[in-house]
Order: structure tokens, then sequence, then C-alpha cells
């Protein structure tokens, strides 16, 4: 029988086990929903007001409930067999678009009939509007995404900007709300929400002119309705979990959108499915709303961002439109000689790779970049240039509300569901020839994506077919193995179309590169070419026949912005490295280049003006398509409407490690598309239950917020193992700082190193060093499918153009001597005198080590952790001034919760802490928080949570209205249930989880280099009733700092348990 004798301060997030997914948020099933998620919430909202918990609220789409609880009351709900879950919630980044300033002149326009040129050029590359009359888009069709409403999350606009009302007068904007507290309607220059709004439904009814050139920006989906959702603050990139759940619940059950655009990520570290967000995504798409996600401006290797990287989603990569470049003088067009350019690469900043769970990218459409609206101040309205996935991913929005149009049209006013509008949408892209995990299935093609719509036979409709659309059961085909397993694939092919269709299937690889050019130029040098007031370098070299892609790279130490910018030999700019920070590294890649003599030109600013002065490595190397796999049939012709299952037969990589390959359909008359081959191979523990792999680590485009380059290892571990020991190394030619996360079946982190070793500190902040490996440990690692992730941040150290990663694996204890440490009741230790033991250790890895050590009791205890960043009277909302709250969480903690008390409504996000820009960054898990009134609480278990930094991130309870809400101010704590620190045993060291515990303080760990050892002394001086037997571990703990974004994050792991008990007398 539960009573209210607790105190309730635990905020937290019931999630119901049944989200009764056969009674999705539709608006035809809302009644029935409401019902069913009332009788099965009720029980625990009326549970929870007899216990006294407080600030309750239900959610409808992602079925929970948020209250503020006691410490028993959460953990009675834990073990409801009607609960999944009881979590607590994290920032969220906004993908600001890049900007360029709005061009003052312009030339080579390319006008209409009317004398007015159609932007952005991005709505012909994809075939949505086009003043061409020969050209076939889907505005041709009549199709405009008429009675399809779009929402988008982003920060304020002004919604009565003239572009976004139509010729009768009437609004494209149908709801607007803000989440943020700032008051709604603010002006946007060249923001996250004009950019979307512009992409999606502008109207194109305003002529901008600059120069004798006259422009109208227009959307890709005009007869589209809009709900704008402000989510992040006024100069901030960062939003919480909690204010993008509220808006996400709010955008699918009270406006019932058609299509979500998130054009908004994070990179976690690492990223599991333990994320808010991810969760209510996968409900909006269960309810019937289609959500598409950009995946993030970091560049191809691994820099995929969460929540892109949930299969539910429809993810966004970005592709080159040029013309602006052209017409602006972007990346020195002019000076470097361009005489034109080709569109349709994928641009080097488009995030693309691997996820952690081995997703690649839906489809690529234009991002880089494009002219779009802006609205540079109050009643001013004008044009900008923006561009990034966050163009990318509205793009595809308004392609999604064509197609949800289109279907309508055709199936009796029904709406198909979100698989089926991306089943549409990326079976209809045009292969654009680059690998599969940069283009996804390849680049959108509107036009055909809506005949395929208007054709598509379904239960709701069988129309009369139209054009020569395929349809493909899967968008990628996935497998997670043995390295040189063999891997087989069912894949259905159905002719959409309205005639007969051979099809040719064969899979493709790219092949080993072949370098063309190796050289080094010198930037800050008397030669070289100087224009614009920047130092200039060129290098030619020749490109080969045949080829499918062509690589270029730079690198040097230069921490200032490098570009590089490819010529073709027809003189045509193909390609440009679109730095987005200091990256010391850029990249860009060509998709079947033309023979003949390319120039790379190298520029920065001159050394007198804060350039780079010195060496700049350049590399180029050339690839061709070799034949990948087995497809059986390999040819099938297929009849209008017809299917054909045909099998795809692949082997795994020979080594352990990720590969992109892709099956590619040919049809008739020229049509190609394709699907992206991902294929892990995991790392192989033998007999002597050790594993080796390798890599070389190339990339890093300085994107803030983002990892340079993530590589991803999986293996498998028995039962019944003592330890699991990772060790890795970097080349000597380019050491680069770098994070590893060991995550165990369960997803949870559990080990975690870095090669940045601790040897002192700044007042509050450690100091570090580079050292060239890192460990990482586990004790008793349960049994199954673990994960290693390897994150290297920006910016690398660009004194090589790659660096060799590599590691082993080991199921095996590491074993410190210890002489003089009490291990029976038999051996008596007086009360109040002092007891020296001796632990022992041997580096006997590759790299410095930090080691201190950690005695514990077998009791568990709760103890409220102190803040070492504020955590009292915080100002609401929190600025981008203020210091994120955090804890340090010891080890051995199975369960956390967390509070916040407001003098208003509050809510918040908590999780590990991985840095700050611009807003926090956190890893998983990813939780939230259950408000009632002013309160809000969250909890989180595990065995154990992940240790090491914690924050918590609070926010006020929206949606606002159009005035700033009033000031509110908050008091936050942590609590950690955890194994009992043993007080009475100290040590030379000091115990950095006591310290951060507030339990003990000084800490003054060892550094060990390798082959060396050390002795640390360890003392007990027993407190206590004489004949008491005491017991405990004395844990060998070592210490790094993690920094996957510049700001030092401590961590540590547990890398030996040692037992000792006595009786004191």
């Amino acid at each position: 029988m539960n009573t209210a004798v607790a105190v309730a301060d635990q905020p937290v997030i019931v999630i119901m086990k049944n989200q009764h997914q056969n009674v999705p948020a539709t608006v035809a099933a809302a009644a029935g929903r409401a019902r069913v998620l009332a009788a099965e919430q009720n029980p625990v909202i009326t549970d929870l007001q007899r216990t006294g918990a407080k600030r309750i609220h239900s959610f409808k789409l992602l079925s929970s409930v948020s209250a503020t609880v006691s410490v028993a009351e959460k953990n009675r709900l834990a073990a409801d067999p009607a609960v999944a879950q009881v979590v607590p919630d994290v920032s969220f980044a906004i993908r600001r678009p890049l900007t360029q300033a709005a061009p003052t002149s312009v030339t080579t326009c390319r006008p209409g009939q009317d004398g007015v040129e159609l932007d952005p050029e991005a709505l012909g590359v994809i075939h949505a509007d086009s003043t061409d009359s020969t050209m076939q888009t889907a505005r041709r069709l009549g199709i405009t995404g008429k009675g399809v409403t779009v929402a988008y999350l982003a920060e304020g606009i002004d919604p009565n900007n003239p572009d976004f009302l139509r010729a009768d007068g009437s609004h494209v904007f149908t709801d607007y709300q803000d989440f943020t507290g700032e008051g709604a309607p603010t002006t946007s220059s060249g923001g996250e929400a004009i950019l979307d709004a512009s992409s999606i439904a502008a109207q194109g009814r305003s002529i901008f002119q600059i120069g004798s050139c006259k422009f109208r920006i227009a959307g890709a989906a005009t007869g589209a309705s809009l709900v704008g959702l402000k989510v992040f603050p006024n100069g901030s990139l960062a939003a919480t979990s909690s204010e993008l759940l509220q808006a996400i619940d709010y955008a699918v059950t009270v406006d019932h959108v058609d299509v979500l655009n998130q054009s908004f990520g994070y990179n976690p570290l690492p990223d599991t499915t333990v994320d808010l967000i991810r969760q209510a995504d996968e409900a909006a798409t269960q309810a019937g709303t289609t959500v598409v996600v950009s995946t993030g401006d970091a560049g191809p290797t691994n820099t995929f961002g969460s929540p892109s990287s949930d299969p539910a989603v429809i993810s966004a990569a970005a592709t080159t439109t040029f013309r602006v470049y052209a017409q602006a003088d972007i990346a020195n067009f002019r000076e470097i000689g361009a005489t034109g350019f080709v569109d349709n690469n994928i641009s080097a900043l488009s995030s693309g790779g691997f996820s952690a769970g081995l997703k690649s990218p839906d489809l690529a459409a234009p991002g880089d970049l494009n002219l779009t609206l802006d609205n540079p101040g109050p009643g001013r309205y004008g044009v900008g240039i923006s561009g990034g996935t966050s163009e990318a991913a509205p793009l595809i929005s308004a392609t999604a509300a064509l197609v949800i149009q289109a279907y309508r049209t055709t199936h009796g006013g029904q709406s198909p569901a979100p698989a089926l509008v991306k089943q549409l949408i990326t079976s209809t892209t045009d292969d654009l020839g680059h690998p599969g995990n940069q283009q996804g299935t390849g680049l959108l093609d509107s036009y055909q994506a809506v005949k395929a719509a208007l054709s598509v036979k379904t239960p709701a409709g069988a129309p009369t077919a139209q054009g020569g659309t395929l349809l493909t059961s899967t968008d990628q085909l996935t497998a997670t193995a043995a390295p040189g397993s063999v891997q087989r694939f069912p894949l259905t092919v159905t002719n959409n179309g309205a005639r007969t269709q051979t099809v040719q299937l064969h899979g493709r690889v790219l092949g080993a590169d072949r370098t063309v050019a190796d050289r080094t130029v010198i930037l800050g040098a008397t030669t070289g070419t100087h224009f614009n007031g920047l130092d200039v370098q060129t290098v030619k070299f020749t490109v080969p026949v045949g080829q499918s892609r062509l690589k270029v790279q730079i690198a040097a130490p230069s921490n200032d912005f490098l570009d590089l910018t490819l010529i073709d030999p027809l003189g045509q700019l193909e390609a440009y490295s679109l730095p987005q920070g200091v990256g010391n590294h850029g990249a860009v890649e060509v998709r079947y280049p033309g023979f003949g003599t390319w120039t790379a030109v190298i520029n920065d600013a001159p050394p007198a003006q804060g350039g780079y002065a010195g060496p700049v490595q350049l590399h180029a190397e050339v690839a061709t398509y070799q034949p990948f796999g087995a497809i059986q049939p390999s040819t099938v012709t297929l009849a209008p409407g017809a299917s054909q299952r045909v099998t795809v037969a692949v082997s795994t990589p020979k080594s352990p490690g990720d590969l992109s390959a892709a099956l590619e359909l040919d049809a008739p008359f020229g049509a190609r598309t394709s699907i992206p081959i991902n294929l892990r191979s995991l790392v192989p523990l033998g007999a002597h239950r050790t594993g080796q792999f390798s890599t070389a680590v190339t990339g890093g485009n300085g994107r803030g917020g983002s990892p340079g380059v993530t590589e991803f290892y999986q293996f498998d571990v028995p039962a019944g193992q003592k330890a699991l020991d990772v060790q890795t190394t970097e080349s000597a030619r380019a050491v680069n700082n770098y994070d590893l996360y060991l995550v165990d079946p369960s997803g949870e982190t559990v080990g975690h190193a870095a090669n940045q070793l601790v040897v002192g500190k700044s007042g509050s902040t450690p100091v570090t060093v580079t050292e060239r490996g890192a460990r990482t440990h586990v004790l008793d690692p349960p049994s199954g499918r673990w994960l290693l992730v390897a994150a290297f941040p920006n910016p690398v150290t660009g004194t090589a153009l790659s660096t060799t990663f590599e590691g082993a694996i080991r199921l095996a204890p590491i074993t410190p001597g210890v002489s003089g440490l009490p291990n029976a009741p038999s051996a008596h230790l007086a009360a109040g005198r002092p007891h020296v033991a001796k632990v022992t250790i041997r580096n006997d890895g590759t790299a410095p080590e930090t080691y201190f050590v950690d005695a514990r009791l077998p009791r568990s205890t709760t103890i409220t952790l102190p803040p070492y960043k504020n955590a009292t009277n915080l100002a609401l909302p929190l600025t981008t001034a203020v210091p994120t709250p955090q804890w340090i969480v010891p080890t051995q903690t199975t369960l956390l919760t967390a509070q916040a008390q407001a003098t208003a409504p509050v809510t918040f996000d908590w999780a590990p802490y991985t840095g700050y820009l611009g807003g926090d960054l956190n890893g998983d898990p990813d939780l939230g928080a259950t408000t009632t009134g002013n309160t809000a609480s969250g909890s989180w278990s595990g065995a154990p949570v992940t240790s090491g930094d914690w924050m918590i991130d609070p926010a006020l309870i929206g949606p606002f209205g159009t005035t700033p809400t009033a000031g509110a101010t908050a008091n936050l704590a942590l609590a950690a249930t955890t194994k009992a620190f043993d007080t009475a045993t100290t040590s030379t060291t000091g115990d950095f989880w006591a310290s951060g515990a507030g339990v003990s303080v000084g800490f003054t760990p060892v550094i060990v280099q390798p082959g060396r050892s050390t002795t640390i002394y360890v003392t007990i001086t027993p407190s206590g009733r004489a004949g008491s037997v005491v017991k405990g571990t004395l844990y060998l703990d070592d210490l790094s700092s993690l920094s996957p974004f510049g700001e030092p994050v401590p961590a540590g792991d547990e890398l030996a348990a040692i037992p000792y008990s006595y009786t004191i007398g």
C-alpha cells in the first residue's frame, strides 16, 4: 500500500509500455486514442495524485505522463507492468544554416519569359518548378501541396512577410506558436525559420532587383500551409528536449500536421536509441505525420546526427547548386577563372557516412547554396543566400507535401502513410553515382515522386498508372556480421508505371584509390597569386579517362579557414570545400570527373591579416566502380503493376569496420536509381579472446558541435568474462585528440577514455596533454553485442592528411600487485590505528595512464551530489552566458534522480554532458522530466548508469503568447544511489569520485608511463564498534578528459576490483 510520506522531488516521464500503435494520434482516431490512453493513464495519474506527486501532465503523442514524485514512487512506477520506462530530458542544437552576405551585385541572370529569374535554382534541379517550359515539373502536373500542412521547428520568424501571403490575401501560416517564452513574432535574418518556410511555401509574389537582375523566391510547395513552431531562442543554437517534445506533441495532436520538418539535431556520443526525440518522431510517424530531418553539416566522415539516424524518419543529405556562386562571386568564382559550373555533387559540408546503427542518409537534395527570402529587420524584406542540409530537409518536406496531395487526388482523398511517402520519394530519386553512404538512394526528384504517388496501387485506390516509375521495397540494405560472411537480402521491385519495363540490377563498390597528385604548397610566400586580399596557390593534375570518383584533400596546421576549390578541364567550378570552422583539413569529391587537366585552388587570408603562413599538403586520388555481389535475377521484365522479388548476395568486409556499396537499378530511357548497401564486419575475438582493428582516419571540416570523424566497431562478448579491455593508438605522424565510448548491449555507456591526459588544474578546468593512445576497461562485462565509438573532434591537427588508428580488444583482467591489504574477518585492525597497504600497478599499455583508487562498501546509499557549476537561483530561460549546471556521477551508481523547483511551470532535459557550443551537447541516454506545477523531476536507473559529467538543462513550459514571459527562477538538484564510499580508507592518490560526490577533498592521481610501475599507498583507519566486520572493494581506476567538442569533460573507468575485509578490534 502506498503512502505519501516521502518527499516528491524526482521529476520523471513515465512512458507507458503499450503505445497503442493500432490507435495512432490521427484526426480520425483522436477520440478513440484519447479514450484508450485515458483508461491506461488515469490509474497512474490517480495514484500519482494520491501519493503527493506534483506537476502532473499527460502526453498523447508518446503515451506518457510527466510528474514529480518521490524516490519510492519512482521505483514503484518503474516496476509497474504497464510502464516501459521512467526517464528524465537534454539540449538539441539547431543546424544553423550556412549563410552568405546578401548579394550587392549579380551577374549571369537566367530570367523566364516574364524577365524574372525563379529562385532558388534548386526548384529546377529537383523538378518541382521551372521557368523552362520544356522541363517536366510537379507544378506542371497541377500539384502544389494544396490542402497539406507542413510544420517546422526552428527559431522566430515574421509570418507577415509578403511572400507568406497568398494572392487572395490569406496566410500561408495557419498557426504559429512560441515554446521559448521570448514571444512569438521576430525577424529572422538568414536563420533556419526563414530558410525552412521559404524553401517549403514562399509564394514568389515579390520581385527583388539587384543590379539589372530581377528575382522572385518561391517554395517547392506553394499550395501547402505552414505551422511555425518557435523552439530555439533568439541568438541561441540550442533548445531543450522538453521544448522540442512539447512542440512535436502540439504539431501532431493539436494541428494534426501532415509533414514535420526538423532542420536540427546533435551528435550524441554515443548515439543509442535512448533518445526522447527519436521516440517522439516514431510516435509522430505512427500518427500519420511524415518526419524529415537534416543529417548535419559536418562532412561525410560518419558525422551523421540524431534524430536523422532514426530509421523511421527521412534523413536529408545536401548536394551542390552553384548558380548563385557564379552570380554572387562566391568562392572567388570569377577571380579563379571559372567559366561555368557543374551541379549535383554531394556538398563538402553534407554529413554522411554511417550512424552507430549503420544507417546512412536516405536521399539528397540541394543545399549548397541558394537564394532564399530574408528578413533583416522589422518590416524589411529581401533576399539572402543560405543552404546546408538545413535547406535539403525542407525541400524534401515540400516534396512530401506534393506527394500527399497527389496521392489524395487519385485515392479518394485518403492520405498515404509516412512509410509510403518515404518509399515514393526514395524510390524515384536520380542516382548521382556518389557512394551510398553520402547520397542515399540519390537526388530528390519531385516530379517523379508525384508521378509515383498518382499511380501507386493501394487499398485506398487503383488509379490508372502514369509515367515510368519503379518502387523498391526498401531504401537501404544493412547487415552486421563476421568478416567475409555472405549476406542475402530479399528485395521486391514493382513497376509503378504505365508501360512494361526491363530493369537491369547490379552491385557496385569503389575500387582501390589511385594517386594522381601528392603536392605541398606554401601559403604566405612571395610566390603565388593574390586576389580579393587572399593568398592563393594552385596545383594542376591530370585525371585519366573513365574514372568514377575524384577526391581531393588538403591539410595544414593553420588554425584558420583554408579554402579548396576545384576547376575541371573545361574551366567549370566543380567543387568547393566550404569550411565550417577551423578544421585544418578540407576535402571535396566529384562524381564521374572529366578526363584532362584539373586545377585545385587553395587560399587563405595573408599572414598580416591573421592568415596562415606555411606548408599545405594536397592529395588527389581517383577510383572506379567495381562489380559487387551477385543479384539473382539480375534482369527483370515487369508489366505495369507487376512485381518481382530478387535476392542480393554480398559479402561483409574482410577486416573489421564498415563498407559502403550500392545496388544500381537501370530502367529504360536512362532512368537510374540506387539503394545503399551498408555493411559492418565485427571484430572477431578468437581463441585467445583477443581481436584487432585498424583504419586510416581522415576528415574534419571544422563544424562546431560535431565530431570531425567518428569510427564504429562492434564485437560479441561471451558470458562469464571477468573483464573487457580496449587499447587504441594513433600513428605518430598525426596525433589528434580522440575519445572512446564503450557501450554495453543494453545501450549504456559503461566505459570511456580519451587520449587527453589530465596533468593538473587551472582553477576548476583540467589541464590536459594529448598522448598517442587511450584505453578503456570494464569489469564483469555482460554478454552480447558491444559497440566501441571513437570520436575525433574538430579541429584535427592538420600535420598529416590521414593517420592510422588501431586497437586491440581483450577479454582479460588487469591484475595489480597487492600487499598488506586485509581480506578476511580473521584480520583484526585496531580502531583509530592506521594500517597501510600497497597497490602496485604496471602500465602494460601503449600510452600513459592516470591512476587512483576508490574504496567502496557493499551497501548502497543515496547522496545529494554537489554541483560543480551553479544550480541555484537560475534565471529562466537560461541564456548562453550561463554555464549549464553539472555534477559528477560516481561509478557504481544504479539510480539517478533529478529535480527542478521553479517559480513557474518548469521542465528539464538531463544527460551525460559532452560539451558546449551555443548550447549544451550531450550523449545518450537523452532523458526528460515529469512536471507537476512548478516542480519537475526525473529518474534513470542502470546496472550501472553512465558515470562522469552529467547536466540538467531547465526550461519553462509553453506554448507562450506573443509577448515575452515574466522572469522565473529555478533550483536544481541531482542525487545518486551508489555504493557507499568507505571514508575509513584513504590513499596517496585521493579519490576522484568521492571528491566529486562531496564525500572527501583532495585528489592527486599518479601518472604512469607505458612499461613503468607505481605503488599507491592505502591507509585504513578503522572506526566503529569493536568486533564489527568491515567488507569492501578497493577499485583501481583511471582518469582521462573527454573533449569531443573542445571542452574538457572528466571521465574514468574501473580497471580492477580488489576485495578487502577485517574485524575491528
